[in-house]
């Protein structure tokens, strides 16, 4: 194709694409419209639990236990989900997160 067709993009009442190409009368159909993101988890996902988690304060090891799985970063899973995180070190006890602020 050439670059300097004109065309129009519209998309129907379903979400499917349709781009018509006016120099050649050409239709292109796709298929439907994906979603935007809006960010963060999505709400089923274990992401989403860790940070329901986090709100209310928890550790690594309830974190394992929750998902099922074998290891986490428990700062990385807070820089995907935009939060920052605020452990809390004591003794002979495992470290606590909670959520410090919301990153943007």
């Amino acid at each position: 194709m050439q670059n300097n067709l004109e065309k129009k993009n519209f998309t129907d009442e379903k979400g499917i694409a349709f781009v018509f190409y006016k120099n050649t009368g050409d239709l292109w159909i796709g298929g439907p419209q994906k979603e935007q993101k809006t960010g963060g988890p999505r709400k089923e996902s274990k992401t989403a639990k860790i940070i329901e988690m986090l709100q209310q304060g928890t550790t690594r090891k309830e974190v394992l236990k929750a998902t099922g799985w074998k290891a986490v970063s428990m700062q990385q899973v807070a820089k995907s989900a935009g939060v920052k995180l605020r452990p809390e070190k004591s003794k002979r006890k495992p470290t606590f997160y909670k959520i410090l602020t919301r990153s943007t």
